[in-house]
């Protein structure tokens, strides 16, 4: 068919109709089947393995868990001392008689009652090389009668990269008040997770599997 358009004063043009064409049918649509995240090319996250030895694996869990205490220092005094548990010395003779007393013991709630009324409280944020742990009821002292008690400062030492080796030294600054430290590479791990009383907040799996 043809159509004309009217004469607008210039060349007519001639418009030719052209007629349908049979369209061809669309292709079928292709899923394309996306693979979870998981399953990508990205590798996949596995969790740190510790890099300890079995024997020492063993000696981390038991000293954490107070299930083995160490025993140190140097003169007539020797110190049993049992983590977040109690702190003893005691003196052994060669007849083994052996005279032994406690300096205090832990007791959480106790310890935050002293950091708050002592105004102590620490910033978790902020990385720090120490941290002190207040021990209290150990053995009446007989020269004030009262209960013994002892700061234990927990330090974190590079010396030694030995899990299982830990220094000890005490010190008496007021009559049965003890300051006890001890220092040691694996306490370079507890101190990067306490809370505002410095108390390690940190599991013991947690701990293990970051050394």
């Amino acid at each position: 068919a043809v159509v004309s358009t009217q004469s607008t004063g210039k060349d007519d043009t001639l418009f030719q109709a052209k007629p349908e064409s049979k369209k061809a049918p669309l292709p079928e649509p292709v899923l394309v089947k996306k693979h979870p995240k998981s399953q990508q090319n990205t590798p996949n996250a596995e969790p740190k393995k510790s890099q300890l030895t079995f024997p020492e694996k063993t000696f981390v869990k038991r000293f954490l868990t107070a299930e083995k205490c160490v025993i140190g220092g140097v003169g007539w005094w020797k110190y049993e001392y049992c983590y977040q548990k109690s702190l003893k010395q005691f003196h052994k003779e060669r007849n083994g008689v052996k005279t032994e007393i406690l300096l205090g013991i832990w007791d959480e709630p106790r310890h935050i009652e002293y950091l708050k009324d002592t105004g102590k409280l620490i910033d978790p944020s902020k990385k720090r090389a120490f941290i002190d742990l207040h021990y209290f009821m150990g053995d009446i002292c007989d020269e004030t009668g009262l209960p013994r008690q002892v700061t234990v400062r927990m330090k974190c030492g590079h010396q030694d990269n030995n899990v299982q080796a830990l220094t000890m030294f005490m010190e008496e600054p007021k009559m049965c008040v003890y300051k006890f430290t001890t220092e040691s590479v694996l306490f370079c791990k507890i101190l990067e997770d306490v809370n505002e009383y410095g108390v390690p907040q940190a599991s013991v799996d947690n701990i293990i599997n970051s050394i």
